[in-house]
């Protein structure tokens, strides 16, 4: 996708241009599935399995022309530079389920365990150098930058769930459940820099984050 901007740079009694020209390329893409069994053991215990996988790809591909203007919009400096990302997950969602039903009528017992686990992993890369209008690399007044990023991490979730019914009467019944769940989250990023000074590649110390749910129970009446 093709964008133009052009703007009109107002300091005091200095006035100056900025023209630039951007071109990207941006893909989408998305999967989805799912599949599973029933289990008739008997006339009254069913145990289902179900997996679902989701998965999702990301990429914005970027180029980047800025030309600097004077007052009288004479190009005075070209700079170039790329701006380009890409991301990605895969979500795995696996299900088992039990029931039973009782020779009472309406009398029943289910039971459902559900694992969720989601991976992401994401690159950046960020450049832009500027040149005079005869070619030659500059540093002044804008200077070159280079950046660089990656990181992912997973997310998961685990959740358990107990439910009993019986009737009472024509008109009343009972209703009792246990349910627990349990989330961790865990993801990295890691950072670089140029330092164009030294031409060293500085990094920032890789962030690591770890979140835990406790498994938490609760009695549903």
């Amino acid at each position: 996708m093709k964008q133009h901007m052009f703007r009109k740079n107002i300091d005091g009694n200095d006035i100056s241009y900025m023209d630039q020209y951007q071109d990207g390329e941006f893909g989408r893409r998305f999967q989805n599935g799912r599949f599973g069994f029933d289990w008739f053991i008997d006339n009254r215990n069913t145990l289902t399995v179900s997996q679902g996988i989701t998965a999702g790809d990301f990429n914005n591909l970027n180029t980047q022309e800025i030309f600097d203007l004077n007052g009288n919009q004479e190009r005075i400096q070209r700079g170039v530079g790329r701006n380009d990302s890409k991301h990605n997950f895969r979500n795995y969602a696996t299900q088992v389920g039990y029931k039973r039903t009782f020779a009472k009528e309406g009398r029943e017992l289910t039971a459902d365990v559900t694992y969720n686990r989601a991976n992401n992993r994401q690159n950046n890369d960020y450049s832009l150098q500027y040149y005079d209008m005869a070619g030659n690399p500059s540093s002044t007044p804008n200077a070159p930058e280079l950046r660089y990023g990656t990181g992912g991490g997973n997310t998961t979730y685990l959740t358990a769930q107990v439910d009993f019914v019986t009737p009472l009467t024509e008109k009343s019944k009972l209703e009792a459940g246990l349910r627990s769940n349990n989330r961790r989250f865990n993801n990295i990023l890691s950072t670089y820099g140029k330092d164009f000074t030294t031409g060293l590649l500085n990094t920032i110390p890789a962030c690591r984050m770890i979140t835990a749910t406790p498994s938490r129970s609760t009695l549903l009446m």
